[in-house]
């Protein structure tokens, strides 16, 4: 097997420039968390106006809806203007019960109804009180996720770093006992 000190310092520089990558996109998340939160809350509009079209979709937010208990958007923003709003506080149908009845028919799907109701949810014309749907829209929700757990993903990528770190004082002492090594056999 070759030996070759210029490829395992080509490797140590390499970890070196991915660690930096790493570093410059945690900076940029950390300084503009509000655009992620922006981004992640207009993709989340959009992905439901895409409810029913597409498969993958329609599977992610039925999941999205199940695992974090959250049904629709939520009222207070994409779903309609005030009077829609207390219209829907009078009915009970409060949450993202809104967004389905506006555009989809009034037909609310199992995903976001409690155990006890699921099978009520897809009717159409029933009428969804809060007590039967998930009481939280899925935007907030995704967007509480995401924030309450950046102590997380900085803990992880913290690790990954610790890692590269191991791996790029261990690949110059490799490639220096090397360069040792084929400096006596001159």
């Amino acid at each position: 097997m070759q030996e070759s000190y210029v490829m395992i310092m080509a490797y140590a520089v390499l970890l070196v420039l991915l660690m930096c990558l790493e570093l410059a996109a945690a900076i940029v998340g950390f300084v503009k968390k509000d655009d992620v939160v922006d981004m992640i809350s207009k993709n989340t509009v959009d992905a439901f106006m895409n409810y029913g079209k597409k498969t993958d979709v329609t599977n992610a937010i039925d999941l999205l809806q199940v695992k974090l208990e959250c049904c629709g958007l939520e009222t207070n923003e994409a779903e309609g203007n005030a009077n829609e709003e207390s219209k829907v506080a009078q009915e009970g149908t409060g949450n993202g019960v809104l967004f389905w009845k506006k555009n989809f028919d009034g037909v609310i799907p199992k995903s976001c109804c409690t155990d006890e109701f699921k099978d009520a949810c897809e009717t159409g014309g029933h009428v969804v009180k809060d007590t039967e749907v998930h009481g939280k829209g899925c935007k907030n929700a995704m967007i509480g996720l995401i924030t309450e757990n950046l102590h997380i993903i900085g803990g992880v990528g913290g690790g990954v770093a610790a890692l590269q770190i191991l791996g790029i004082i261990l690949a110059c002492i490799l490639a220096s006992a090397l360069n040792k090594k084929n400096y006596e056999s001159v």
